[in-house]
């Protein structure tokens, strides 16, 4: 029934095998998805998708085209950023933006999917803007050189060696940041914020203006081990984040023991990695939602967490696959 697509409502006792039951299907209809397969092995020859800037990770005031690599911002007085709609897991890639019209300033990048759009004022975003300044957290820096219109400057990110580093019409100006501790094994997303001004942003399905610096793939070569699209596991903007698979427990421990079940049955998948989490009542729910945004693909939780993260914006189930309720009782059997 899970690997045909349909919703499943489940009752067994303790120690009858329910977990692996729907576990393992669930796991196995979610990798299809991701790398395009037809459940149950054919393949639909999907295309991988096209990287852009996401039309949903993005503040209302970021403007981008029919395209998504053209984005802009007309305000003199506000900053506006946005996202790709790609985040990087692994490797060690590169993209670039070019400068169309610079009135105002823009600002390059990476943040994670809950970092604030204003790139590079919270802990989680890292930029390099036109003034020659880095900034992480809120701290402006000296570096690099300016920029302006005309100009092209590149972004390149290395998860192996954990820095981020910045090249200027070619020129390489060296790594800017190392990630802090609590941010390594995070994925990343490009990002851009502008105030009054216009650019280009090529990952590389076109070719580069200047080529990446030695080492570094364009972004649109990435393994699919190495990436996650923000339509496979929810973007960070305010649609809030769209797992494949919902699983409901009827209290906090068996929603536990379900997870640690699902992390033993994938802890071999890395291509495409699968990643769940729990949602319950009981704990901080701000750090649920953070955890929504970095992507799951399977949410674990009880009933009235989930409701609250439904009903609050936070968890969408616009491309859920399959819905499991999962009942525990003495005896094999539920009325519904």
């Amino acid at each position: 029934l899970i690997l045909g697509g349909g919703d499943v409502m489940g009752a067994a006792e303790t120690g009858t095998g329910k977990t692996g039951a729907f576990g393992i299907p669930l796991i196995q209809l979610i990798h299809e998805s991701l790398t395009g397969a037809e459940p149950g092995g054919a393949d639909k020859g999907r295309e991988k998708p096209e990287i852009q800037m996401s039309m949903e990770d993005k503040e209302a005031l970021f403007n981008i085209d029919a395209g998504g690599s053209m984005c802009s911002a007309t305000s003199q007085a506000a900053w506006a950023g946005g996202r790709a709609n790609i985040c990087i897991k692994q490797g060690k890639y590169f993209f670039e933006v070019s400068c169309v019209q610079v009135s105002g300033t823009v600002r390059v990048g990476v943040a994670t999917g809950g970092a604030a759009y204003n790139l590079g004022t919270c802990a989680n975003g890292f930029g390099f803007g036109g003034t020659a300044k880095k900034s992480n957290g809120g701290k402006f820096v000296d570096f690099g050189r300016p920029y302006s219109e005309g100009d092209c400057v590149g972004c390149y990110l290395d998860l192996a060696a954990n820095t981020i580093g910045f090249t200027h019409n070619g020129a390489d100006m060296g790594p800017a940041f190392d990630l802090p501790a609590h941010l390594k094994g995070k994925g990343f997303y490009p990002a851009v914020c502008l105030k009054c001004s216009a650019v280009a942003v090529n990952f590389g399905a076109t070719p580069f203006k200047y080529a990446p610096p030695a080492g570094f793939l364009p972004l649109a070569q990435a393994s699919p081990a190495h990436v996650i699209f923000s339509a496979e596991q929810g973007a960070g903007g305010s649609a809030g984040a769209t797992p494949l698979a919902i699983l409901l427990e009827p209290s906090r421990d068996l929603a536990e023991q379900t997870l640690q079940c699902l992390q033993d049955y994938k802890k071999h998948m890395s291509a495409p990695r699968i990643a769940a989490m729990l949602a319950v009542g009981g704990v901080d729910m701000a750090a649920q939602v953070r955890e929504l945004k970095q992507g799951a693909h399977i949410v674990v939780g009880t009933p009235g967490r989930i409701e609250d993260l439904v009903k609050g914006g936070k968890l969408s189930c616009a491309k859920v696959l399959a819905h499991i309720l999962v009942c525990v009782c003495a005896r094999a059997r539920v009325r519904v």
